[in-house]
């Protein structure tokens, strides 16, 4: 649950305590199951595989971060997910790709993300297969990167949502 504030934050982030995970190959492959608050008016969601934090962007050109991750933003205009990719410094553009799947109140999702060493892919509750235009070999592999489900209320209300799983492997 966030605070009902707007701009407060509520996570999961394997990096918490510091546990960031290096890539080591350009081959990697992330799943997320959660569900969403009864509410999904005036919310940015995030979720995916980052190098810095997104929660204060819908865009990511305010941050230095590499990205493969899924968005869902009111003040984007978002009426559906988004797979996002970046390879940015702060300042540069990131990929946006429309998933085609709706967001809804309640509703649980399961959100895959993966590479095949060359481009990202996400499919979310087993539909269509997205694909990135971002070449992964522009990632830095040395790099420290948060695997990252974020929700940030974009109003003067509480939101909540529910994390179940998140699962990492690296080929």
């Amino acid at each position: 649950t966030t605070g009902a504030v707007a701009g407060n934050t509520s996570a999961f982030a394997n990096a918490i305590t510091g546990n960031y995970y290096a890539l080591r190959s350009a081959k990697w492959y992330t799943y997320w199951k959660f569900k969403t608050g009864a509410s999904v008016a005036d919310v940015r969601y995030w979720i995916g595989n980052f190098s810095g934090d997104p929660s204060a962007t819908d865009d990511l050109t305010t941050i230095p971060a590499y990205a493969f991750a899924v968005r869902f933003s009111t003040s984007a205009g978002d009426s559906t997910f988004k797979f996002v990719t970046a390879t940015t410094t702060a300042g540069n553009t990131a990929t946006v790709t429309d998933t085609g799947v709706a967001v809804a109140a309640s509703t649980l999702y399961h959100v895959e993300i993966w590479t095949d060493g060359t481009y990202g892919y996400c499919q979310i509750n087993g539909g269509a297969i997205i694909s990135s235009i971002t070449n992964v070999s522009a990632l830095s592999l040395s790099g420290n990167y948060a695997g990252l489900l974020k929700l940030t209320t974009l109003a003067n209300a509480a939101k909540t949502f529910n994390f179940y799983k998140f699962a990492y492997e690296q080929n």
